[in-house]
């Protein structure tokens, strides 16, 4: 065999190796991906309060490829499509559900409306605290009721450490952590999905 065949084999050989070591490390972070994912369903949202009433929820990531997060949800893909923006261009997304529940007990009070010449009596209520609003009209034969809620939701992402013995080094896992600042407001569903 002659000296340039060998070297062609051996190059050959070489680059045949790099692609084999190149696929590898390929397939082993998309096996730890994937298995990340899998442990975040399976574990799902840890929900909390702060300062005895305010709502909070903790969830890791789901890492997704851009078609991945139209397979997994739609209604997601959907919104971010509808805001004018291109799939492959989004870094991560969020969706958050939350549910306002305010129990009260208001005090109605005699009220006279006058249409024309029609004196029309009714009971008036109004309640309200800081984030909300409830006012509201029972009249003989209906109720019309108004209630206005304020809520802002804080979402942090943050990197989770893993440890070993005493020490905290490399990343475990990336979540993202929700706050109502509503006392009222409870989170009901999160989900925070990072586009690769």
């Amino acid at each position: 065999m002659k000296t340039s065949t060998k070297i062609i084999v051996i190059a050959a050989c070489a680059l045949l190796a790099l692609c084999a070591i190149w696929r590898q490390s390929y397939l082993s972070a998309e096996n730890k991906r994937l298995q990340s994912n899998v442990e975040t369903l399976r574990e799902g949202m840890e929900q909390y309060t702060v300062n005895d009433s305010l709502s909070a929820a903790s969830i890791a990531r789901l890492q997704l490829k851009n078609a991945e997060l139209d397979e997994y949800s739609q209604t997601l893909a959907k919104a971010v499509s509808d805001m004018g923006i291109k799939l492959k261009r989004v870094e991560s997304a969020a969706q958050t559900q939350t549910q306002t529940i305010v129990t009260v007990d208001v005090p109605l009070r005699d009220t006279l409306f006058i249409h024309d010449t029609i004196i029309e009596r009714a009971k008036q209520f109004q309640w309200s605290d800081a984030w909300t609003n409830i006012k509201g009209i029972v009249a003989n034969d209906s109720v019309t009721c108004s209630i206005e809620s304020v809520d802002t939701l804080i979402q942090v992402v943050h990197r989770v450490p893993k440890k070993f013995l005493f020490f905290r080094c490399g990343t475990k896992e990336i979540r993202q952590e929700i706050m109502s600042s509503n006392p009222h407001t409870k989170i009901v569903y999160t989900e925070y999905v990072q586009l690769e």
